[in-house]
């Protein structure tokens, strides 16, 4: 049907340059039609790479989360690896009361570890609801990981965290560039 090997195909479908401009554009154009859709199951078995990547969210309600999680996802596409994404949604389970509670944590957490775990992603993100320093993964964790506005316990974790302190500092100064001289803040408890 389309004049090439295998091999020439699996080439193009993986983005290798090994063909043509022509060859390739018109492959692409029988897969199109075909309505060929890759296994990335039994390609992820094949080489040992899932090209999923996991993330596990606090909450998704949470005010910075959604924008996190859609960058994230956004980037994921962008690189061609799919996104699994797993809410825990502890503010809904427990409000606040979860905070101090590391089993509750833990009781939905790990949980949730497993089962990325068991369709083999390729790595898991964490992103908390706010910052502090919190137990998700443990030392020996075998695929890389990331928390995200949190930082782990466990050595050798990559965290990324937003420096509250510093923005409020920034935005301060900001306005009274500007001119603004009765600043006001709207804060929760903490």
């Amino acid at each position: 049907m389309c004049g090439v090997s295998t091999s020439t195909i699996s080439n193009i479908l993986n983005g290798k340059p090994k063909v043509s401009e022509e060859t390739r554009l018109r492959i692409l154009e029988i897969v199109k039609q075909s309505g060929y859709q890759p296994n990335y199951f039994a390609q992820g078995m094949r080489m040992q790479k899932t090209r999923m990547i996991g993330i596990i969210v606090e909450d998704l309600n949470e005010f910075s989360t959604s924008p996190i999680v859609e960058a994230i996802m956004a980037y994921c596409e962008e690189k061609n690896y799919r996104a699994i994404l797993l809410n825990m949604r502890l503010y809904d389970k427990w409000q606040d009361t979860w905070y101090d509670d590391e089993s509750k944590l833990q009781s939905v957490l790990q949980p949730a570890i497993r089962e990325l775990l068991s369709i083999k992603v390729d790595g898991i993100m964490y992103i908390a609801g706010h910052c502090r320093v919190i137990n998700c993964f443990p030392e020996d964790f075998t695929i890389p990981a990331i928390v995200v506005y949190a930082i782990s316990k466990a050595p050798g974790f990559t965290s990324v965290v937003i420096d509250d302190e510093k923005g409020s500092y920034d935005m301060t100064r900001y306005l009274i560039s500007m001119g603004h001289r009765k600043i006001g803040l709207i804060a929760g408890i903490e």
